[in-house]
C-alpha cells in the first residue's frame, strides 16, 4: 500500500523524523507511541494533539517532510516490512528493541519516504551488521504477521508462543516454579499449607525464615506487562472465578525442610543465576508468588525465580503496622540472600525491591560484605522505593559495590506522595526532583504509568514499557542511555522513559 495523505502518511512522516533523531529531541515521541498510533482507526489521528508531542522547532520541519513525502516515489515493499515490524513488536513486545535498533528498519523507512533509492540497491542479507538486523531480517521476509495465507500465519504465531512460553502444555498454559522464604505464619486448611498476613512469631518473638516452593501457572494468553487475575469480590458485575485458561493460578505451596530446598533449587536450575524479587507494603503472599511468576515471564528470566515475602498485612489502611514490620524482617531477608548465595551457590543474583520492601533491602547492603574477588549480586532495581530520600542518598557508597543500581521514579505515585505527607521529608520514589546519585541510574516513569492500579503503585510490574526497560537491564546489563526509550535529562543527569 502506497502511503497516501492519510493515517498511514503521517506515521511514516513521525518515523522519517525519528530515524533521523540523531540528537534524541523527540524524546516524548517514542517508537512505541508512533506503532500505537499506526493501530488507531484513520479519523483517530488528531493531528494538533500530535504536533503537541513535537517540539516547536520541529512543527515546520514535520509539514514540509510529510508534503515532500507525499509527492515522492515510494517503495512499496519497503512501507510493507515496516507495517509488518510494527504489527509484531506490539503484538509480541520482545521484538521491539531488535526493531527500533536495526539499521534495515532504519533502511526501509528512508525508503518508504522516497529517499535512499540508489539504482542497484544493495541485498538485506549483505547488509546485516547486528542481532537487530538479524531478527529484523528474519521478520520481514517472512511475511510473518500481514501474510495473507493463514496457515503460514498461524504457523508463525505458534512458534512465536512456543518461544515466549518454553514450558508450554497441551493444556494451554505453562508451569513455573518459584522458590520463596518468609516469616508469615503458617496454617494448614484442608491438607494445604496457606502462609497468612501476620508474623510467625507465635513461638519466639524474634520469628523465623521459612522455605519453600510454589507451582504456579501463567496462561499463554498472557499479555505482556499484565497480571491476569479474577475481578475483585466486589465486582459483582464482572465474573470473579479463577480460571486456569486466563489467569494466573497458584497450583501448591509446599513448606521445605533446607536441605532438600537446596536440593530441588539445584537440580531445577543448575546454571546458578537467580532474580529475587522482595514486594511492598499492602501485599499478601499470593500477591508476592504472582508477581514473581510475572516477573520471570515478561522478563524472560531463565534462572530461579525467588520471592521474598515478608509478613505485610495485605491491607492499605495497615500502613503502620507494615512499617513496623519490615524493620522486623531485615534479618529474615539478610538469611534468605545468604542462603540463595552462600549455600545454593548463585553465582549471578538480581535483586527486585518495590516500595516498603525497600527499607530491608537497603538495611541488607549497609551490612553486605562481598567478597573482594567477585560480588553475585549483579543488579538491584528499586523499584518506587518507600524510603526517605536522604536515607537512601546516605547509601551511596556501598552503591559502588555493585555494576548495576536503578532507581525507578514517578512524580504520579499516590502511595509515596501520601507516604511523603505523613514523613514530610521527600521519598526516594517520588520523582519531583528525583533523587540522583553517583553510583544509581535514576529513571523516571512517570510518562509510561498506567491506571490499571488504584493507587498507581505497580507501574513496574504494569507498564510495558517499563517491563521491556528492565528486561534490558536484567537480562544483558545494558546501561540507561543505551536502552531504547530512554532520554537523557540535563543537567541534572537523570533519565526518563517514554
Amino acid at each position: 500500500m502506497h502511503p497516501a495523505q492519510s493515517k498511514n502518511h503521517v506515521i511514516l512522516t513521525l518515523l522519517r523524523l525519528k530515524v533521523t533523531d540523531t540528537e534524541r529531541r523527540l524524546g516524548r515521541l517514542s517508537y512505541l507511541r508512533i506503532f500505537d498510533m499506526w493501530q488507531l482507526p484513520a479519523d483517530a489521528v488528531d493531528i494538533n494533539a500530535l504536533l503537541r508531542l513535537l517540539p516547536h522547532h520541529v512543527h515546520d520541519k514535520f509539514l514540509q517532510l510529510s508534503e515532500r513525502i507525499l509527492k515522492a516515489r515510494a517503495d512499496e515493499t519497503a512501507w510493507s516490512h515496516i507495517e509488518n515490524a510494527m504489527q509484531t513488536s506490539l503484538e509480541y513486545p520482545d521484538y521491539h528493541y531488535h526493531v527500533t535498533r536495526s539499521r534495515l528498519f532504519r533502511e526501509d523507512v528512508m525508503r518508504a519516504s522516497g529517499d535512499n533509492m540508489p539504482g542497484e540497491i544493495v541485498p538485506y542479507e549483505e547488509m546485516i551488521a547486528s542481532r537487530a538486523d538479524e531478527v529484523y531480517f528474519n521478520l520481514i521476509h517472512q511475511r510473518l504477521i500481514l501474510d495473507p495465507d493463514p496457515p503460514e500465519r498461524e504457523t508463525f504465531k505458534s512458534t512465536l508462543c512456543a518461544w515466549r512460553h518454553p514450558h508450554a502444555d497441551k493444556s494451554g498454559y505453562q508451569h513455573l516454579c518459584v522458590y520463596f522464604g518468609t516469616n508469615r505464619a503458617e496454617q494448614q486448611t484442608g491438607g494445604k499449607t496457606q502462609f497468612l498476613s501476620i508474623r510467625n512469631d507465635q513461638h519466639h518473638p524474634a520469628g523465623e525464615l521459612i522455605v519453600g516452593r510454589s507451582f504456579i501457572s501463567v496462561p499463554v494468553s498472557h499479555v505482556y506487562g499484565s497480571l491476569e487475575r479474577p475481578a475483585p469480590w466486589w465486582k459483582v458485575w464482572e465474573n470473579n472465578a479463577e480460571n486456569v485458561d486466563e489467569h494466573f493460578v497458584i497450583h501448591t505451596v509446599e513448606k521445605m525442610e533446607k536441605t532438600k530446598w537446596l536440593k530441588g533449587a539445584r537440580q531445577q536450575y543448575p546454571d546458578k543465576e537467580g532474580m529475587l524479587f522482595i514486594h511492598g507494603y499492602s501485599n499478601t503472599f499470593d500477591d508476592a508468588l504472582f508477581k514473581t511468576a510475572q516477573l520471570k515471564v515478561d522478563l524472560k528470566f531463565k534462572g530461579i525465580a525467588l520471592c521474598f515475602s515478608w509478613a505485610s498485612c495485605g491491607a492499605l489502611k495497615d500502613y503502620v503496622v507494615d512499617e513496623s514490620t519490615i524493620s522486623w524482617s531485615t534479618q529474615h531477608l539478610q538469611q534468605f540472600i545468604d542462603l540463595v548465595i552462600n549455600e545454593l551457590g548463585l553465582t549471578r543474583l538480581h535483586i527486585i525491591a518495590h516500595s516498603m520492601g525497600n527499607r530491608a533491602l537497603i538495611e541488607v547492603i549497609k551490612n553486605w560484605q562481598p567478597s573482594q574477588d567477585y560480588n553475585p549480586i549483579r543488579s538491584l532495581v528499586l523499584a518506587a522505593p518507600d524510603i526517605d530520600a536522604g536515607t537512601l542518598a546516605q547509601l551511596e557508597p556501598h552503591f559502588a559495590r555493585y555494576p548495576t543500581v536503578t532507581l525507578y521514579a514517578s512524580t504520579k505515585d499516590v502511595a509515596i506522595n501520601i507516604s511523603h505527607s505523613v514523613h514530610r521529608y521527600p521519598r526516594a520514589g517520588n520523582a519531583k526532583p528525583p533523587l540522583v546519585l553517583q553510583h544509581m541510574e535514576t529513571v523516571d516513569v512517570s510518562a509510561t504509568e498506567t491506571a490499571l492500579f488504584s493507587l498507581g503503585h505497580a507501574y513496574y510490574a504494569r507498564s510495558r514499557a517499563v517491563f521491556q526497560d528492565m528486561y534490558y537491564l536484567i537480562r544483558n546489563g545494558i546501561k540507561a542511555q543505551e536502552r531504547a526509550g530512554i532520554t537523557r535529562i540535563e543537567p541534572l543527569n537523570y533519565y526518563t522513559l517514554i
